[in-house]
């Protein structure tokens, strides 16, 4: 298995490259001095936009989404935003690598963030039909897997696994704190709510490395 060394994260201007990275979106373009590929690069630190320009882009064929790929270049800085200019790229085997290294995740495990979840539905629900609902969602096996490595979105926030969970939990909060203030305010209606205001992203976003629309 080939071991990742540098992560995106950790890249400046001026920095050389040399290392295995994810693609998570790519688009072949025209410039003066010929077609050039405009890739975005993704590891388990976030992500960065590339640049194959020409001649080297005319030896690239296809830049899949979801790919990982070698990538050899130079970090550079072009309108304030740091990006990679690629002077090799070469796709690899995903089975040679390990996928954990290329896609961000919660720094809190999944497993905590549920149970903080349901701490609180314990806690805030006495109602006993908005109990039995939200127990029977939570306990189900589909729903829970896939919550549990759902990102919260594809890009604007908590666009990363457990990401979906993260944000739920914070939405719950949030949405507590601002009720208070409100004695007329249905406490138990709006915390049921905000559990299930975001749970069809679990189903409508792929966990995989592309993170796309499923079909669901």
């Amino acid at each position: 298995m080939t071991i990742k060394q540098t992560y995106l994260s950790d890249l400046a201007p001026g920095d050389p490259v040399a290392d295995l990275f994810a693609v998570t979106a790519a688009q072949r373009r025209e410039a003066k001095n010929g077609r050039y590929w405009q890739i975005t690069l993704m590891d388990k630190s976030g992500q960065m936009e590339a640049r194959i320009w020409s001649p080297a882009s005319q030896a690239v064929t296809d830049v899949p989404r979801g790919a990982i790929a070698r990538v050899e270049g130079t970090v550079t800085s072009y309108n304030g935003q740091t990006q990679i200019n690629i002077t090799a790229f070469r796709l690899v085997d995903p089975a040679s690598v390990d996928l954990a290294d290329f896609m961000a995740v919660s720094a809190t495990p999944a497993a905590e963030l549920l149970a903080q979840v349901e701490a609180l539905l314990d806690a805030g629900l006495t109602y006993a039909p908005w109990r039995t609902l939200c127990s029977l969602v939570l306990t189900d096996p589909e729903i829970r897997a896939a919550l549990s490595t759902a990102p919260g979105a594809k890009k604007v926030h908590h666009a990363y696994l457990g990401g979906l969970l993260e944000h739920t939990l914070a939405v719950m909060r949030l949405t507590q704190s601002i009720a208070a203030l409100y004695p007329e305010a249905d406490q138990e209606i709006l915390l049921v709510a905000t559990l299930f205001h975001d749970l069809g992203k679990a189903f409508e976003i792929r966990t995989g490395l592309d993170r796309e629309y499923t079909d669901a």
